[in-house]
């Protein structure tokens, strides 16, 4: 049978963290325009780009290591995941835009 709603995400384990919740994509995507704080990234359109089309974003200053949502112009993106300067793309495959470039 099929469930309706989002799933909002699942808990994983971490070595460092132990059990930690990791929002789904598609969560991001639903409400990603209603958070705030450290887990939240805004880009610029050139960035959006390159994320929508499943690469990397490199960033101009540190950030702080974790799952992250992008937005652009505050709308959401997608999942990253925060690795210093760079943000790692955890979009799924089959949403990514082809031909981007």
């Amino acid at each position: 049978y099929e469930r309706m709603g989002v799933r909002l995400g699942k808990i994983v384990s971490d070595r460092r963290l132990g059990d930690i919740f990791r929002i789904s994509n598609e969560a991001a995507l639903s409400f990603g325009q209603h958070f705030t704080g450290d887990h939240v990234i805004d880009v610029s359109k050139e960035q959006a780009q390159e994320f929508l089309a499943g690469k990397n974003i490199p960033l101009e200053k540190k950030i702080k290591k974790g799952d992250v949502v992008v937005r652009h112009e505050g709308l959401p993106l997608g999942i990253g995941k925060a690795m210093g300067e760079t943000i790692k793309n955890n979009i799924p495959r089959n949403f990514l835009l082809e031909g981007v470039y």
